[in-house]
């Protein structure tokens, strides 16, 4: 089991100056989609000491600045601990493309409860060309019940999943 790192997380809003490259704003709205993704510290091709079935539990919310939970680490450290169940959806189209490789990125969105409002393909910032992958992991992603904002707000995220072929 591996883990991207989560590629964007836009947080604008009112803000009267844009915030640092490496700091989300307060507000959960998409400010600007072409914030490039982070690189990949992990990648999904090697296991971690975890059993992929385990789910460890999450940490205790961290409040950012503006008093907000569900912060970007926040959703890192979910999508870390599920990931796995997105790795089936890879092998599967492994098995008919033995050279797939690379990041299945994942655009949605949150509701302020935590729940998936949408979720979509983001071909443009994958190097995986498989939407039958990427229709799968939506699914998937679907059913997890994220951490509810404390601030009654949506996230939008995209998350590339990086997946290499099991060694």
């Amino acid at each position: 089991m591996g883990m991207a790192v989560l590629s964007a997380i836009m947080l604008g809003g009112c803000a009267s100056s844009p915030p640092p490259a490496d700091a989300p704003s307060a507000d959960e709205t998409y400010a600007n989609e072409s914030t490039p993704p982070a690189a990949p510290t992990h990648d999904d091709g090697v296991p971690d000491e975890a059993s992929p079935n385990e789910v460890a539990p999450s940490p205790a919310p961290v409040a950012d600045a503006s008093g907000e939970t569900r912060t970007l680490e926040a959703i890192a450290a979910f999508v870390k601990e599920r990931r796995e169940k997105i790795r089936p959806c890879y092998d599967a189209q492994l098995k008919k493309e033995p050279k797939l490789k690379g990041d299945l990125a994942i655009r949605f969105v949150l509701d302020p409860a935590g729940k998936v409002k949408s979720a979509e393909y983001a071909k443009e910032e994958s190097t995986i060309d498989s939407p039958a992958a990427a229709d799968c992991a939506i699914a998937e992603l679907k059913t997890w019940q994220f951490p509810a904002s404390s601030r009654g707000m949506d996230s939008t995220v995209t998350y590339p999943f990086n997946f290499n072929p099991r060694r």
